[in-house]
C-alpha cells in the first residue's frame, strides 16, 4: 500500500503532466490558422432557386387567429383580466355557487385564503404544498367601491362534490381557516 506522501506526489505528477499536455502545444503554436480568404459574392453567383421555390409555398391564413386575439382583447382590461369574472387571464375561476357566472359546475376546488398580500398568498401555497395538496392561485380584479387585486389559493380540482365537502372540512380543522367549495372553471 502507498503511503499518503506518495498518493500525494503521483497524483500532484499526473496533474502537472496533464496541464503540460494541454498547455505546452499553445507556447509553439505561433500565430495560429490562417484566416481563409474568401472570394468577394456578386449577384452573378447567387442561387435563386431557392427564393423562387419558397415562393410557391401557400402563405398561411391567420384570419380565425387574428379574430380569435380580438375577441379575447374584447373580454379583458389593459391587465389582461377578464372583465366578466375579474380573474387573470388563464388562470383558474373560483366562483361560489349562488354567483351568477356562465360556469357548469362541473368540477369543484376548495377556497383556503384571499389575500390582498400576494406574498401571504404565496406562503401559503407553498405550505400547502409541502403538505402534499395540490394547490391552484388565481389572482382577482374587484371592482367594487376601490379597485382591489387578491390572491386565491385553493386545493383541487376535484369532480366529485362530496370530496370537496370532505377536503373543506380536513383543510378547516388542519390550518383553522374557514375554507370554502367553490366552482371550478377556466
Amino acid at each position: 500500500m502507498l503511503s499518503d506522501q506518495t498518493r500525494y506526489r503521483v497524483t500532484g505528477t499526473i496533474f502537472l503532466v496533464a496541464l503540460a499536455a494541454i498547455f505546452f502545444p499553445m507556447l509553439f503554436d505561433g500565430d495560429g490558422l490562417e484566416p481563409l480568404e474568401l472570394p468577394p459574392l456578386d449577384e452573378q453567383r447567387i442561387d435563386v432557386s431557392a427564393v423562387e421555390a419558397v415562393q410557391d409555398v401557400p402563405v398561411p391564413d391567420f384570419a380565425s387567429t387574428i379574430a380569435g386575439r380580438d375577441e379575447i382583447l374584447a373580454e379583458t382590461d389593459d391587465e389582461g383580466y377578464r372583465l366578466e369574472t375579474g380573474v387573470k387571464f388563464g388562470e383558474p375561476v373560483l366562483a361560489e355557487e349562488d354567483e351568477p357566472l356562465e360556469m357548469p359546475a362541473d368540477a369543484w376546488a376548495v377556497q383556503v385564503g384571499s389575500f390582498a398580500a400576494h406574498e401571504r398568498a404565496v406562503a401559503l401555497r407553498d405550505r400547502l404544498r409541502s403538505d402534499g395538496y395540490h394547490v391552484l392561485v388565481s389572482q382577482l380584479k374587484q371592482a367594487d367601491q376601490r379597485p382591489q387585486k387578491l390572491t386565491r389559493v385553493a386545493v383541487g380540482p376535484m369532480i366529485d362534490r362530496e370530496d370537496a365537502d370532505r377536503l373543506k372540512s380536513e383543510l378547516s380543522d388542519r390550518y383553522g381557516v374557514n375554507a370554502m367549495v367553490v366552482k371550478f372553471g377556466y
